[in-house]
């Protein structure tokens, strides 16, 4: 997301500087901000980006994402260099709650997560497509496709979003961080993860790959995190490349891009919904037009 926002604020007429959230920034650290040890962090993170990027340097405007190893001291830190400070949290305080430290402490916070606004008062910014290329006229080969990282119950939702519709042509692309997520999600799952085996990868798709199966497909399937409420990329995507959504959020009726007849909730219990599936084959064969809400859409937002 970072390059997308880049490119955006220079369409704008910024020249940016980018700096991680947090330093050092490897696997190791990012367990130990999980799990909570964090004050050599936050000291770490302070000394670098104040040593690298606020010594005689101004800025017009910093915008924060996410913000892990943000706090009040570097917040005012950051005041002496720039007049201006945006946050933006694309995770949920509930996922992330991190920036709870310093949300109120900048010009400007706002959230993609639709819980996270009405608790605490912030505002709604949705997210954004990052495909540029428009296809016409391309055959939707996939009645359905899937291109997941496992996470959570994304495996369970997955077998029973394919058990329950039984497309006859499918693309299924799930992966996997790592060794160690592979272990730990085989372990919570270890019937799904078996059903599903010929589908997982510890290697991601390309860009252009997820991009080119997005728009050979009728319906791709979206799933929001259980401590998410707001609509995921994924979604904005589809949307501007024609691609039907089924969804397990219920909040994405909030948004004025996605309507019943481009996008089917459907939750992860076991309940069979008769009306779902007819609603499913009914929709199938029709058309949805494609709406793009671009980063430059975004960024126009967040800088306002």
């Amino acid at each position: 997301m970072g390059n997308q926002i880049i490119s955006g604020l220079n369409e704008c007429g910024y020249d940016v500087r980018i700096c991680n959230d947090r330093y050092p920034d490897n696997l190791f650290t990012k367990v130990l901000w999980k799990i909570g040890i964090t004050k050599t962090l936050y000291r770490k993170t302070y000394n670098h980006i104040t040593r690298h990027f606020l010594q005689d340097e101004r800025y017009d405007i910093c915008i924060i994402l996410k913000g892990y190893g943000i706090d009040k001291k570097l917040i005012d830190e950051i005041y002496k260099k720039c007049s201006c400070i945006v946050g933006y949290n694309f995770d949920s305080f509930a996922f992330h709650p991190l920036s709870l430290s310093w949300y109120r402490l900048v010009d400007n916070f706002y959230t993609f997560d639709y819980h996270d606004a009405k608790s605490y008062d912030v505002k709604i910014i949705e997210l954004f497509s990052a495909i540029e290329k428009q296809e016409k006229n391309v055959e939707r080969v996939y009645d359905i496709s899937v291109i997941q990282k496992i996470h959570s119950e994304r495996l369970s939702y997955t077998n029973k979003i394919l058990h329950l519709f039984q497309p006859a042509n499918s693309y299924v692309y799930l992966h996997e961080s790592n060794y160690v997520t592979m272990a730990l999600n085989f372990i919570r799952h270890p019937f799904t993860y078996i059903k599903l085996r010929r589908y997982i990868h510890l290697k991601t798709l390309s860009y252009d790959q997820y991009v080119d199966v997005l728009y050979k497909s009728k319906y791709t399937l979206d799933f929001a995190h259980p401590k998410q409420s707001g609509i995921t990329m994924r979604c904005f995507e589809a949307l501007s490349c024609g691609t039907k959504i089924i969804t397990n959020n219920r909040n994405i009726f909030k948004s004025g891009y996605f309507n019943q007849e481009n996008t089917i909730v459907c939750d992860n219990s076991s309940v069979v919904d008769n009306e779902i599936i007819e609603k499913y084959k009914q929709m199938l064969p029709s058309d949805v037009i494609p709406r793009r809400r671009s980063i430059i859409d975004f960024v126009k937002e967040i800088i306002q």
